[in-house]
């Protein structure tokens, strides 16, 4: 039943990320462009190309994450370290309620190669991700072939299409209590500035 689901989620997001790339092009098109193009043969070429980088590197991906799902106490060490970035990608509305100390907000629906690079200009420097799948009543481990963490897993695999290549996911449900973790919130005013920004 994992192997199955994992298959699905496969295809889900390849699906996902063959879509936004296509909406991406379309969207530069301008007034005067044709709705109707003939698609050359270096077209057809490069548009082959690009759905073999993105099934090799989806599949390499769903093939790392399971040894980046990390406990809670190795997500805290990690975060202590210098140049560590923690993502909370959840929605900017969770974010300024409550979130982990130091972390930046990138919700998974506003991922695109702009915003990205504008939040996360290096590639290579260690992400720790979580996201509201994380905070729940039923702490402990997850499975590394649960849905549970659906969200986790598409924000890792969009990080890893876009080319970042050092993701770690908190690989448990944890409560806000918990004491190994520093929760903050924003001022009003801040949030403010957070929740109203130009994406």
């Amino acid at each position: 039943m994992g192997a199955k689901r994992n298959s699905l989620l496969s295809l889900a997001a390849l699906g996902l990320f063959v879509a936004t790339g296509c909406l991406a092009a379309s969207a530069q098109t301008g007034p005067d462009t044709p709705q109707i193009q003939t698609l050359s043969t270096a077209n057809l070429s490069e548009r082959s190309a690009e759905s073999a980088y993105f099934s090799k590197t989806l599949s390499l991906a769903l093939e790392q994450r399971p040894t980046r799902l990390i406990s809670t106490d190795d997500f805290v060490i990690m975060g202590l370290e210098e140049d560590t970035i923690i993502l909370d990608t959840r929605s900017a509305e969770a974010y300024a309620k409550s979130h982990i100390a130091g972390a930046i907000n990138l919700p998974l629906t506003e991922m695109t190669e702009l915003s990205l690079a504008l939040t996360l200009p290096s590639r290579t420097v260690p992400i720790l991700i979580y996201s509201h799948e994380n905070i729940g009543v039923n702490t402990g481990p997850i499975r590394h072939d649960s849905s549970d963490l659906s969200l986790n897993l598409m924000s890792f695999l969009a990080l890893s299409q876009y080319g970042y290549t050092n993701v770690y996911e908190l690989g448990e449900r944890i409560e806000r209590t918990d004491t190994r973790l520093d929760w903050t919130t924003l001022q009003p005013e801040q949030a403010s500035l957070e929740i109203s920004a130009p994406s």
